[in-house]
């Protein structure tokens, strides 16, 4: 944390506060803000068989609907919602998501056909794609120090869990919207439940956007005092510099991070996208088992990253130093790597999906450290077009792996073990160069990170000193 001096230059004093009882607040706000992101992404999971029967679908517009609307098309948005949260107040921006992303939900109740649909499902996905740089950029704001890290634990955490939280809401609102029909206004009365519950998905808009504006959030200051650093080249000018200037200044840590980051979504969407198969295929398991071990793999995993990032935090920082975040996050691809292949020697669905679960549970170490490695790694008024940079690649890499493991299933010769294989080699090597790249980068890290707190302190303390006058 950093103070000005009289004479200009920053140092590090201890006086400016980690977070308020504002702050927390505020997390809670983007939690919950996110969870209703969540349901209406997922109201349309639930409703695919009504819709496709209703307007008679094919699997493919189906899988187009939930892949090219909600994944392309909001990862082609991502970074201009990113430019406007480094130039504006992020609550307005966030507020504007809410509403852009609400009411097109409420339009694909509205939809007579697959065109229809694809376009609002497009406009889904757009106003969502301002979830992820949002969120990651805001957090920051209220929080500083040590205190980040257990506020990106906290929102991880809850984000995790309310993965699950927002299907079973999506399925009561489902229930709700047959329950509601006598009491909703005349013109809905003959609409399909299908429809009336992406209507009740998309009501509490309003509220959420009240939500998030009464939160509090520095300004970011058109200018401040140069940031001298031992670590790092000094600001110019009037002290923030632009985007093209940072990533020159610092390609090494942002190319290797993004590299990392691309590979280790490429790997464990693979992993996602066929583990079940392969246990209902490979190994005779029913859906319902499947989607019952993948959950309780996910709430194990969770827990133990939980304690991992909120117990070891501190104690990791005194013996890794600032590249803590990132040497968690390659740690965990190397080591989560290596478990996924012991699913080769997997003779049930049962050892399977232990093993999923522990390699899920090395993943979910570096997740919980994920946010504040990239929020480090960048200063406050560049944040939200790096993470954008960030989700734009993950997007792709995330569609890419799943597809290539179909190709080289249908085009390697068939043996019973061999979509295993084949997926769990395309996985591995994905996180094996995730590792490998945040090694790199953990070199370079260090200085990085140390050029954008300087310059977020200096950001803290503008923006302060111009609310005082």
């Amino acid at each position: 944390m950093t103070t000005l001096s009289a004479t200009g230059p920053l140092q590090v004093q201890d006086s400016i506060p980690e977070s308020s009882p504002g702050a927390w607040y505020g997390l809670a706000v983007i939690t919950v803000v996110l969870l209703f992101g969540l349901v209406d992404r997922q109201i349309f999971i639930l409703l695919a068989e009504q819709i496709k029967h209703d307007l008679a679908l094919s699997d493919l517009q189906l899988g187009l609907l939930q892949g090219l609307g909600l994944a392309l098309f909001g990862a082609l948005v991502s970074f201009p919602i990113g430019w406007l949260a480094d130039r504006m107040d992020r609550r307005i921006v966030m507020s504007l998501c809410i509403a852009v992303w609400s009411l097109a939900v409420a339009a694909c109740g509205l939809a007579s056909n697959f065109t229809a649909l694809l376009i609002a499902s497009a406009i889904v996905g757009a106003g969502e794609a301002g979830l992820s740089p949002l969120t990651i950029a805001m957090i920051p704001d209220l929080f500083r120090g040590n205190r980040r890290q257990t506020a990106n634990s906290v929102f991880t955490i809850a984000s995790q869990f309310g993965g699950g939280i927002a299907i079973a809401l999506c399925g009561y609102l489902i229930v709700a919207a047959g329950w509601l029909r006598p009491l909703m206004p005349a013109a809905w009365q003959g609409f399909a439940d299908w429809r009336l519950a992406f209507f009740l998905a998309a009501a509490p808009a309003p509220l959420f956007i009240l939500l998030m504006l009464s939160v509090r959030l520095p300004r970011l200051p058109r200018s401040i005092p140069p940031v001298p650093t031992q670590t790092a080249a000094p600001t110019e000018g009037e002290g923030l510099i632009g985007l093209g200037q940072f990533v020159r200044d610092h390609w090494q840590a942002t190319l290797t991070f993004n590299i990392g980051m691309y590979f280790a979504t490429f790997a464990f969407a693979a992993n996602v996208a066929w583990i079940p198969v392969i246990a209902m295929r490979q190994f005779g398991a029913s859906p319902t088992e499947a989607g019952s071990a993948v959950g309780l793999c996910y709430m194990v995993a969770v827990g133990f990253g939980m304690i991992v990032s909120l117990g070891g935090a501190r104690p990791l920082r005194r013996w890794l130093g600032p590249a803590t975040p990132i040497i968690m996050v390659a740690f965990s691809a190397i080591s989560g790597g290596l478990v996924i292949m012991l699913g080769l020697f997997a003779t049930s669905a049962t050892q399977l999906f232990v093993i999923y679960g522990a390699h899920v549970s090395c993943v979910m170490c570096g997740q919980m450290f994920f946010p504040t490695a990239i929020q480090n790694l960048g200063p406050a008024h560049l944040r939200g077009r790096l993470v954008a940079i960030v989700r734009i690649g993950t997007s792709v890499t995330g569609a890419l792996s799943p597809a290539l493991v179909g190709v080289l299933s249908d085009g390697l010769p068939k043996s019973p073990g061999s979509l295993l294989a084949i997926t769990l080699t395309v996985a591995m090597s994905g996180l094996v160069i995730c590792g490998v790249a945040l090694l790199y980068c953990a070199r370079h890290y260090p200085r990085t990170a140390a050029y954008s707190l300087a310059v977020d302190d200096a950001i803290f303390v503008a923006s302060r000193t111009a609310e005082v006058k």
